[in-house]
């Protein structure tokens, strides 16, 4: 029992955790990460989805120690990263969407190379690069210089570079791109083991239908905020059923009224009933509701909705927000 209780602790524990976390570039007029918080735990997956440019990879440069944070705090590990960087740093595997390694170098060489700046031997330095090239597919071509790898096996070469010091914490930064099937496949069992063997893993992407059996949670950034984190049970909904409902006008009994065809929400003018406890050829039913409350029902229908369904959606709602906020404000 105490070692159960020992391994619930551990996996329940924070490995990384950024708290009001912004960044502003030099010369920038605005921050490029604005009080963000994000926090992992061991044996799980956080996803991180935005559009291009919504600071997804500001917020994994800085978690993974390559940028600093102007405002907020790090901490790996239990460790913060302003205090003690070269600690805080082992701790973490850092895959970034693209590679900056010397091409002319061959995976092992370069490998053995990244093992030295470890302060590994050269004996143990050699051997660990040939376990991990061995592991992520390349030990066949480990003695190829990088610049006649495909896309596909520098991913895989990145990987074996995150994976020197057995981080704790995985960060993969739009690993996904440009991936055929296979690499996909490989990226994808990747995240799995990780989670499996205790580490937490932050991946981030633009789809989020790659996080749909892959992430626990999700965070949508947008503009530099976190502004909604989806669940599991969120994240699970990919291409489930979903009614939609639009009205001449919405106001608070519409949840009230729709509340026995499943779960109700107003988003941006359209109501959404998830897990819905009728059928598509029952729809009839809840618009003679809805009139009888005094509301015209301009369209109700049954829909299969993607994650970036939800995921566009809680962007318009959250821009919708901020232009009412806006004109408030003025």
């Amino acid at each position: 029992m105490k070692c159960i209780r020992m391994m619930d602790h551990y996996l329940s524990r924070a490995m990384l955790d950024l708290t009001d976390v912004s960044k502003k570039y030099h010369g920038a007029g605005s921050y490029a990460l604005d009080s963000i918080s994000l926090n992992m735990k061991n044996g799980s997956v956080l996803g991180l989805a935005g559009l291009n440019g919504a600071g997804k990879t500001t917020a994994i440069k800085i978690a993974s120690g390559v940028l600093t944070a102007s405002k907020g705090k790090v901490v790996i590990d239990g460790i913060d990263l302003s205090a003690n960087r070269s600690t805080a740093i082992r701790n973490v595997g850092w895959v970034p969407e693209n590679d900056t390694f010397d091409p002319h170098y061959s995976a092992l060489d370069l490998l053995r190379y990244y093992c030295g700046l470890y302060g590994m031997a050269s004996s143990e330095a050699k051997s660990l690069s040939e376990n991990l090239l061995e592991r992520v597919g390349l030990g066949k071509n480990k003695c190829q210089r990088l610049n006649t790898y495909s896309l596909g096996m520098r991913k895989r070469f990145m990987v074996a570079s995150a994976l020197i010091a057995d981080p704790k914490n995985l960060l993969l930064d739009e690993s996904f791109n440009g991936l055929d099937p296979e690499g996909f496949r490989f990226l994808k069992n990747t995240i799995v083991d990780a989670r499996n063997e205790g580490k937490s893993v932050l991946v981030s992407s633009h789809i989020l239908s790659e996080m749909s059996d892959l992430a626990d949670l999700v965070a949508i950034i947008h503009k530099g905020r976190v502004i909604k984190t989806l669940d599991r049970s969120e994240i699970s909904r990919d291409g489930a059923k979903v009614i939609h409902v639009r009205l001449d006008r919405v106001d608070q009994r519409i949840i009230q009224d729709l509340k026995e065809f499943g779960n109700v929400s107003v988003q941006n003018g359209l109501v959404v009933v998830f897990n819905p406890t009728i059928g598509e050829n029952e729809l009839e039913v809840v618009s003679r509701k809805l009139h009888k409350d005094g509301f015209l029902v301009l369209e109700c229908k049954m829909v299969s909705e993607k994650l970036e369904d939800q995921f566009f959606r809680i962007i318009e709602e959250f821009e919708s927000e901020s232009a009412v906020e806006g004109t408030q404000v003025n």
